[in-house]
């Protein structure tokens, strides 16, 4: 599988039917690449039953952004809710593929948090834990 370097692909966690989708646990796959200065990607949600759903303001919208520069990977996250949603906290596992080296540190909400780093697989992990009714931000320094 060939991926664009900077692509953000958000995936859901294994499920055996559609009814066990739960929006506010999902994984954040970032591919990295440092020549990618500036990347965006948003992700559409709403309860799946309501009709015309985005049109009745029962919707969000996640909005992820990276953004690269000498030895610091910034990502952003920032949410739209529509007006008859409710903003929520959502669970996220960040996975980055193709990280060059382990991070001297990580600060999500300006905290230093916990990571794993692969060095055969070039992969960092953490978790986050996001209100969506307040836009944050990782700072990852390498």
């Amino acid at each position: 599988t060939y991926v664009r370097g900077g692509a953000f692909i958000p995936t859901a966690k294994p499920m055996q039917s559609t009814t066990e989708y739960n929006g506010n646990t999902f994984d954040l796959n970032y591919y990295f690449d440092a020549s990618v200065t500036e990347s965006e990607r948003t992700l559409y949600n709403d309860d799946g039953s309501t009709k015309n759903a985005f049109g009745k303001g029962n919707y969000e919208i996640l909005e992820f952004e990276a953004e690269t520069s000498n030895n610091n990977l910034e990502l952003e996250f920032e949410a739209e809710i529509g007006v008859n949603y409710s903003a929520s906290t959502k669970q996220i596992d960040v996975i980055i593929h193709n990280f060059p080296k382990v991070p001297k540190r990580i600060k999500f909400n300006r905290k230093k948090i916990e990571f794993n780093y692969n060095e055969v697989s070039k992969t960092l992990t953490f978790q986050v834990n996001w209100n969506t009714s307040k836009e944050v931000e990782a700072q990852i320094k390498y």
